[in-house]
């Protein structure tokens, strides 16, 4: 009997080991396999940021490159050749209407007004021969007409002295016509000496100057002595597509900025729309003027304009990253308790950054801007900025 209760008791005890191993051993399965199960829970939160949804107004921006041109300009030339004797301005000085830019030798003007001043003398003089002469042949004339009434003189001799007064009237208007002649060369040659001091025929300031002491000009001369401008305003040109051409009105206000000119914008308004269309880029010419009297803004600067072509008011606002094209419809996620829920919307008026949400928001939505990309209706989200809530 002992010997036979002594295996039994053996078994027992080995079965009850294996037991306790065993369900040691599930334990701790259990436990392992809760851990990534919470983990995983964690990693399915997508991180997003987010905006709020407002009232607010909405802008529409055409947004056009161009460039700054002054508002006058003027390239000056010698309207007479000569030598450059004096140049008196140089670049970048200011100068007013009719200053004197620079002179050329007035030598030989002087000396050609001087030699038209005697031929206009001469030609008086021969005029006031001329009518001397003419007043005697008629004195005569006259004396034979009436002694040819009573035959007291020939026909011959009264012939003689109707051909002398004939001639002599017409001397006398060849001499006139000498004088205006002589007359004309004088003013021309008194015109070409004043023009011998070339002046500026705006006010501004000298932008380029391509001429030297010394130097022959001429009125051919292809490269201007100077370039003046006046751009106390400025003129501000582009093209702009034909499909905008309804959006733009004159005297519409235009924001421009510049290259190079940081942190400023500059207000001008629509002077001038093109009349036609070119066909080959389907564009049209529009000008607006900028006010410059700082004069910070410099001709041949490109000119980014922005015109307003349409503004709402008191509409549902959100930034335009927040609506996706999900399946052809514009679609916002909304968060609601930490879950990313799918709207479908209705836009309106997009602006530079907001646009109008016309169906499918409400004042005060939080909608999601950032991570959209991989975003699934009910998806849990983490909101990396929750300061853009409040």
């Amino acid at each position: 009997m002992e010997d036979n209760a002594h295996p039994r008791r053996s078994l027992l005890s080995l079965i009850t080991i294996c037991l306790a191993f065993s369900l040691g051993c599930g334990s701790q399965e259990q436990d392992t396999t809760s851990t990534p199960n919470s983990a995983d829970q964690t990693a399915t939160k997508a991180p997003v940021k987010v905006a709020v949804a407002a009232r607010g107004s909405v802008q529409s921006w055409i947004s056009l490159t161009g460039t700054l041109r002054p508002i006058r300009e003027s390239r000056v030339g010698a309207k007479v050749a000569g030598r450059v004797a004096q140049v008196l301005v140089d670049e970048g000085d200011a100068v007013s209407e009719g200053e004197a830019l620079f002179v050329l030798d007035q030598s030989d003007f002087l000396l050609a007004k001087n030699q038209a001043e005697h031929s206009r003398q001469a030609a008086e003089a021969n005029l006031n021969a001329a009518k001397i002469n003419l007043a005697n042949a008629s004195r005569e004339f006259e004396r034979l007409r009436g002694l040819r009434t009573s035959n007291a003189v020939s026909q011959r001799e009264f012939d003689a002295a109707s051909d002398a007064y004939e001639a002599a009237r017409v001397a006398v208007t060849l001499a006139e016509a000498s004088v205006d002649l002589a007359r004309d060369a004088l003013e021309m040659t008194k015109y070409n000496l004043s023009e011998s001091t070339i002046r500026s025929p705006i006010s501004g300031h000298i932008a380029s100057r391509n001429v030297n002491v010394g130097e022959i000009v001429s009125p051919v001369s292809p490269v201007p002595c100077f370039y003046v401008v006046d751009d106390t305003v400025c003129r501000a040109e582009a093209h702009l597509p034909d499909t905008e051409q309804s959006s733009v009105n004159m005297s519409q206000e235009v924001r421009i900025t510049v290259d190079g000119i940081a942190d400023r914008v500059f207000a001008g308004a629509i002077t001038h729309i093109g009349e036609t269309i070119d066909p080959a880029s389907r564009t049209l010419t529009i000008r607006a003027t900028v006010p410059n009297p700082e004069g910070i803004l410099r001709p041949g600067s490109l000119a980014r304009m922005k015109i307003l072509s349409e503004e709402r008011q008191d509409v549902i606002t959100a930034p335009i990253r927040c609506v996706v094209n999900r399946n052809g419809t514009p679609t916002v996620f909304v968060i609601s308790s930490g879950v990313a829920v799918a709207r479908q919307v209705k836009v309106g008026l997009a602006g530079e950054s907001d646009l109008e949400v016309v169906e499918g928001l409400n004042p005060g939505d939080i909608v999601v801007i950032d991570g959209t990309e991989s975003l699934e209706d009910g998806m849990a989200v983490e909101v990396i900025n929750p300061n853009q809530t409040k």
